[in-house]
């Protein structure tokens, strides 16, 4: 069974067991927690996390970028924009080029991708929602099943306005690392992990120009925060190599 097979069964494992998982099941904890997860799958015939190579289960990276458009690729719908590192990724893998969302709102969005159910089922109809804690989402499904899971940036599960922060509000999610870093503003002091290691490389974001809303990053690129998720997850990557599931 092959990568695109296993996140398959894994949105399909989420749609059938986030409705309705059992009183029991939601107040336990841990390992106990995971099995029973694995005896309601069992029960109702969903198949478990394929293994291959003698016990090792594939490596999954799930890359989700924000706020891009369907025209801002280049080689699929845009002949003028510079995207090498996307152009390289659609050469390697499957493009689908008729897709449709739940919802074109980010936090229900999200939600629904992540548990393969509409935005009434999951309680993020609308952004400042909070996604129900009894929905169950792609990388718990992949942490009960063995896998250690990491995040690094957005994840928009919860609220994030005002003082209210992501990392305060989550539910069971299965991030083992949860480097959350909502957007690119100070909007969050001393929860926003990419802010917090520029404060600690002594990098300062210069303010806005006088009426100029857009007027991009000016540091460094290995500064910004792109460059900042891409090198937490190789790190992530990088140390669990060797490490048992």
């Amino acid at each position: 069974m092959n990568r695109r097979e296993l996140i398959k069964n894994a949105v399909l494992s989420a749609g059938a067991l986030g409705a309705s998982a059992s009183d029991a099941a939601q107040q336990l904890t841990g390992s106990a927690r995971a099995e029973a997860r694995a005896e309601e799958r069992r029960e109702r015939g969903i198949p478990p996390s394929p293994r291959k190579n003698g016990g090792e289960a594939p490596n999954i990276l799930w890359i989700c970028t924000d706020q891009q458009r369907f025209d801002t690729l280049q080689g699929l719908s845009n002949s003028l924009i510079h995207t090498p590192n996307l152009a390289r990724l659609m050469e390697q893998s499957v493009t689908f080029t008729n897709v449709f969302v739940q919802t074109p709102i980010c936090s229900p969005s999200r939600g629904s991708f992540l548990t393969g159910r509409y935005p009434h089922s999951t309680g993020l109809r609308a952004n400042g929602n909070y996604i129900r804690s009894t929905e169950l989402i792609v990388p718990k499904i992949l942490a009960d099943n063995g896998y250690t899971c990491g995040l690094s940036g957005k994840l928009h599960l919860s609220p994030c306005a005002g003082s209210r922060a992501e990392p305060d509000e989550r539910i069971d999610d299965g991030y083992k690392l949860f480097e959350w870093s909502h957007d690119i503003t100070n909007s969050w002091p001393g929860k926003n992990a990419w802010r917090n290691w520029l404060n600690q490389q002594g990098v300062k974001i210069p303010p806005a120009p006088p009426k100029q809303p857009v007027w991009g990053m000016p540091i460094p690129f290995k500064f910004t925060q792109t460059a900042w998720c891409a090198e937490v997850a190789n790190k992530f990557m990088r140390d669990q190599k060797g490490k048992a599931s």
